[in-house]
């Protein structure tokens, strides 16, 4: 009998390419939308474990309207969703009538997470629209998962050297080594199959770049899990965690990919 972590992977992956490769914008942008809004209640759900106070009914609400910039691909659009998003906070909390304590806190996180989750989770609708997007953001969670997939193997085989204990105890720098060369592999072949028209260096330095910023992601989701004192970040995908245990390191390697693909930066072949 498949495992739990394998039977999610059995149904995810199809679903995946679907929403990928044949999904119009509208719906591929909403499902972006409904993913980022169950990982932004994670992320509130999971500072709410260290006693930190969150407006997060406020929190999805903008989160919604920051998808929906997105989904248009205007940045002033977006810029002003921000805005709106400081002035609500501040504003609610200043009328809530509560107790000051931790009132800076609660602005800051419920910030915080729309920034962290929805505002990242954004870049994806984005990468989407450029040239090739479809097989770009393919591209990029292949080499995410590729990368996680190498460190947890390489690490659990000759991990020896810790990389940030106090951060992720399991961690070790084997591992992360591990997952760059995961992350090389999956790169080489996706240029072959590809983006053959793109140079074999310019593949190989994008694919060092996002494998180092999908680690320091993965990093950083477990600081916000070991403050919060959560193993998972939630149970939403059985064997696998919570969303933002599944696009932890897609959220900090997507902004890289889109301005590395909307800045024309890749040399041609």
């Amino acid at each position: 009998m498949p495992s739990e972590r394998v039977l999610t992977a059995l149904i995810g992956l199809p679903l995946f390419l679907l929403l990928v490769f044949k999904a119009s914008h509208p719906v591929f942008s909403l499902a972006v939308l409904v993913v980022a809004l169950l990982g932004l209640k994670e992320f509130y759900d999971l500072v709410g474990r260290a006693d930190t106070g969150v407006q997060t009914f406020i929190g999805l609400l903008i989160g919604a309207l920051l998808i929906r910039s997105f989904y248009y691909g205007d940045f002033s659009l977006i810029v002003r969703v921000l805005a709106l998003a400081v002035l609500l906070t501040l504003i609610v909390r200043t009328l809530s009538g509560r107790a000051l304590t931790q009132a800076v806190q609660e602005v800051g996180v419920t910030f915080l997470g729309l920034m962290y989750v929805c505002f990242l989770f954004g870049y994806l609708v984005l990468i989407r629209e450029q040239g090739d997007g479809r097989a770009w953001v393919f591209f990029l969670f292949l080499l995410i998962w590729a990368g996680d997939t190498g460190a947890y193997y390489v690490g659990r085989t000759f991990g020896k050297h810790k990389l940030l204990e106090k951060i992720s105890p399991n961690k070790t720098v084997e591992g992360a080594v591990g997952g760059l060369a995961s992350t090389l592999a999956a790169a080489w072949l996706c240029r072959y199959f590809l983006f053959p028209h793109l140079s074999v260096l310019s593949i190989t330095f994008l694919a060092l770049v996002l494998g180092v910023a999908g680690q320091v992601g993965d990093l950083a989701e477990s600081l916000i899990k070991r403050a919060s004192g959560a193993k998972d970040s939630g149970t939403l995908f059985p064997g696998h965690g919570g969303i933002l245990d599944r696009f932890d390191g897609i959220l900090f390697a997507a902004p890289v990919l889109y301005y590395a693909v909307w800045l024309g930066s890749l040399q041609p072949a």
